[in-house]
């Protein structure tokens, strides 16, 4: 059920960081924000996007679907390549801006188990692509896919 949930958000990212404005109008966010990672991107480029509240009330990410999975990956890796922060699209503080896929609830959370043993040094290496969980526990192990909780076990 878990990669079904994952595969509808195939063209979708993530972008955390942008403080909420009234009246905001997320696609011309966009856009600019194209724009400061060198990405050209017009309202065609975008299917749907919205905010997405938080549950700790912090600001809310913006969520893009856009209309091809290649706009996405290009877009995101541009987006790791340039550190974006918000002076870059005009707001008057400086915080970090982040653009990652979007993950189903599900992955997002194992996610964050395998980043908090990683930062525990249990594991080496956690990472993710296309909507998939990746870890290594040492420079030389294999990789592991991980798909559930339990899979973590496998990792120790």
């Amino acid at each position: 059920m878990t990669d079904l949930e994952q595969y509808s958000r195939i063209r979708s990212v993530e972008v955390k960081g942008i403080p909420e404005v009234a009246n905001e109008k997320l696609p011309d966010i966009l856009k600019k924000l194209g724009e400061v990672v060198s990405e050209n991107i017009s309202e065609d480029d975008i299917d749907a996007c919205h905010r997405v509240p938080r549950r700790d009330g912090g600001c809310a990410n913006i969520v893009v679907q856009f209309s091809s999975r290649t706009k996405r990956d290009t877009f995101i890796e541009k987006g790791r390549k340039h550190r974006v922060c918000t002076t870059d699209l005009g707001f008057p503080e400086s915080s970090s801006v982040y653009i990652n896929e979007h993950l189903c609830p599900t992955l997002k959370k194992l996610l964050g188990q395998v980043i908090a043993r990683k930062n525990k040094k249990q594991c080496k290496y956690a990472w993710k692509r296309d909507g998939k969980i990746f870890a290594r526990k040492t420079h030389t192990s294999r990789t592991l896919r991980l798909t559930c909780s339990q899979d973590l076990q496998k990792m120790m």
